[in-house]
C-alpha cells in the first residue's frame, strides 16, 4: 500500500512550482506508485518516464508540457534528484518499505501458509502447561486422582451399540415369544361353555 501524507497537495516544494504544480505534483505521485510496485526503492530510469503519466497536448507558459520537462522541474524543486542515467525520489525509503523488508515479509507470509501449525491461530488454542504442572490441584492438595473405570455395558447393550437393528430384534423376537406362550396356555385351558336356557314361555295374552 502507498503511504501518502494527506497535506501532500500542500507541500511547500510543490507549490513553489507555480504552474507546474499539479502536473508536477501528479507525476510525483505515478512515480512513487510506479516504484512501489516494481520495488525499486525509489529509483526512476530515464527511459521509463514517459510511462508514468501522459500530458498530450498541454502547455504551461507557453512551454509544452512533457514527462521529461515535468521530471526537471521535480528536480529543481528537489523531490527528485539525478543519479548517472535514473532519477531517485527524494527521501522514499524514509516513507515507504524498502525491497528487502517487502521480500522478507512475502517469504514469511508464504512459509505460514505452507506450515499452519506455525499460524496465530493454531497457537492460540494450545494448552497452557505452565497454569497447572503435573496435573496439581488449583488449592495445592495435590495431584488430581486417576478416573474412575466405567462399568462395561452388558453384552446386549454391546450389541445393541455395535448394530441400531439389534434392539429392534431383540422386542420383535420378546413379541413373537409372548404370543406363543398365550396361544399354547389358551390349548391348555380351554374356554367353558355355559348351557343354554330355553326362554320361559310367555303367557298367551287374552284378549
Amino acid at each position: 500500500m502507498l503511504d501518502v501524507d494527506d497535506l501532500y497537495p500542500e507541500h511547500p516544494k510543490l507549490v513553489r512550482l507555480g504552474t507546474w504544480c499539479e502536473v508536477a505534483g501528479w507525476l510525483n505521485v505515478a512515480a512513487l506508485a510506479w516504484c512501489k510496485r516494481y520495488l525499486t526503492d525509489g529509483v526512476i530510469p530515464r527511459a521509463a518516464v514517459w510511462r508514468l503519466a501522459s500530458f498530450r497536448g498541454m502547455a504551461i507558459d507557453g512551454e509544452p508540457v512533457t514527462p521529461e520537462a515535468v521530471a526537471m522541474k521535480l528536480v529543481e524543486a528537489r523531490l527528485w534528484r539525478e543519479r548517472g542515467p535514473d532519477y531517485v525520489i527524494h527521501d522514499f525509503l524514509d516513507y515507504q518499505e524498502s525491497r528487502e523488508t517487502v521480500l522478507e515479509r512475502r517469504r514469511t507470509d508464504r512459509e505460514r501458509k505452507r506450515n499452519p501449525s506455525t499460524s496465530h491461530r493454531s497457537r492460540q488454542f494450545q494448552p497452557d502447561s505452565s497454569r497447572n504442572p503435573a496435573g496439581v490441584r488449583p488449592d495445592s492438595s495435590g495431584p488430581l486422582p486417576p478416573p474412575l473405570p466405567l462399568p462395561d455395558p452388558s453384552p446386549s447393550v454391546q450389541a445393541s451399540r455395535l448394530d441400531p437393528r439389534s434392539g429392534a430384534r431383540a422386542r420383535a423376537r420378546s413379541n413373537l415369544e409372548a404370543d406363543a406362550a398365550g396361544r399354547a396356555r389358551t390349548r391348555a385351558e380351554p374356554h367353558r361353555v355355559e348351557p343354554r336356557t330355553r326362554p320361559e314361555a310367555q303367557p298367551a295374552l287374552v284378549r
